[in-house]
Parts: C-alpha cells; structure tokens; sequence
C-alpha cells in the first residue's frame, strides 16, 4: 500500500513538473529553434573526410621511415660540418638543416665541437632528436628559450614531464 501510495506522489510530480516546465520548453525552442530540428546522423564520409583511399591516411606511422631518414640525414650533415669546423677552424654555412639546428651550430665554441664529434653519430641524433644531450654541449634551443628536440619526445620521464610542461 505504501508502495502504490509514493508512485502515486512520484507521478503526480513529474506530472506537475512537465506542466511547469512546458512553457520553458517553449521559450527555448522560439529562442534556438535547431534545438526542435532531428539530428543528421553522421556518414561514412565524416569518418574518411570524403576521401576513399586505403593509403594508410591514417596511419599514424607510415611516415616513420621517411621522418627518420630525414633525422639521419641530419645527423650526418652536422657530424660532418662538426668535424669539418673543428678541424678546420671555420664555421661556412650548413645548408639541408633546420634553421634553428643552423643557429645552434654557429654558436658552438670549438671545445663543443670536439665534444659534439667525440660523441658520434649516435650521440649527434640523441642530442638534435631527443632528450639525450652531449655532457657539455649546450642544448639546442627552441624559439621560447625552450629545449627543443625535433619530432617526437622520447618516453623517458624527464621529457615526459618537460612535454607537459611545455603544454
């Protein structure tokens, strides 16, 4: 009995809430009348932006090997240009690097130079790439002042915690 007494109550408040409530439904609907207009359901050319191509678009590793056969080459141009400029003594233009690898490069003094070319290959893409510097070799800097590896951060937890300091 006490059961059918409170859905009773229940409904009878819902019931005067809907009554309550039906001239504010009213108002929003005159107000913002996409809110009475059905939704369109979304198509399978939302999902592929209208594209139908299986090129692995949405991959996103299919430019992995290009990107770092790109961070290679790099390496190579500043191993290279290092061990030029330390042995040489001058520091000619590099060109085929990033702007800001080019400015980092000219600032060297020839104590880093040694050091960068001591390092090796491995060295030079860990210093440029990710967040492994050469001991004594300052950092590469972004346009905020920033530590600024190219490309993707590593996962160790210093550059984990930099990239989301950087976010």
């Amino acid at each position: 009995m006490l059961r059918s007494v409170l859905a009773g109550l229940a409904r009878s408040a819902q019931i005067a809430f809907n009554i309550i409530m039906l001239p504010v439904h009213g108002l929003l609907h005159a107000l913002f009348p996409a809110l009475s207009e059905p939704m369109e359901m979304l198509g399978e050319d939302y999902e592929s932006n209208g594209i139908e191509s299986d090129d692995g678009a949405d991959d996103p590793f299919a430019a992995a090997d290009e990107v770092r056969h790109a961070r290679e080459l790099e390496a190579n141009l500043v191993m290279a240009w290092a061990a030029d400029a330390a042995i040489i003594g001058t520091k000619a233009p590099l060109p085929g690097v990033r702007p800001m690898v080019r400015d980092w490069l000219v600032n060297l003094s020839a104590d880093d130079l040694d050091r960068l070319v001591s390092s090796g290959l491995d060295g030079v893409y860990g210093h440029l790439h990710f967040a492994m510097p050469v001991a004594g070799v300052p950092p590469l800097e972004g346009p905020n002042g920033q530590n600024a590896p190219a490309g993707a951060p590593s996962l160790s937890s210093e550059c984990l915690a930099a990239t989301f300091l950087r976010a």
